[in-house]
């Protein structure tokens, strides 16, 4: 059985263009900041010989105001403050370069699914 796909009205080749463009621009901003972090961290090994990685915390730390922050959710109740506080713990210390390359990675498969859309709405 022969589908026959209509040619792309302009609005679909607005979305998709826009799609696309977004994705660049969002892709170039998370690879700027991964090289800004990756630079951060080779300038703490230069200066103090740190080889430990970045962590968000310590980006919170940096951006933040000064003194000890601490990181909760609204929904937290008093009964499952520890259970949090444990969790965000260990999510405030992975290390930052992680999730911006995962979301690296994901804008690159969205950029590549828009472009397998558009090569089949194309016939």
């Amino acid at each position: 059985m022969t589908v026959i796909m209509a040619p792309l009205t302009e609005v679909e080749r607005y979305l998709i263009a826009a799609a696309k463009t977004l994705v660049a621009i969002a892709g170039a901003g998370t690879a700027g900041a991964a090289i800004l972090m990756a630079g951060w961290q080779f300038e703490l090994w230069l200066k103090l010989g740190r080889t430990d990685f970045v962590s968000i915390a310590e980006i919170f730390d940096f951006l933040g105001p000064n003194g000890e922050a601490s990181y909760t959710t609204a929904s937290v109740t008093t009964d499952a403050t520890p259970v949090a506080d444990g969790i965000f713990a260990r999510f405030l210390e992975i290390p930052a370069l992680i999730p911006l390359l995962a979301v690296l990675a994901l804008l690159a498969l969205f950029r590549k699914y828009v472009s397998h859309v558009e090569a089949e709405l194309q016939g």
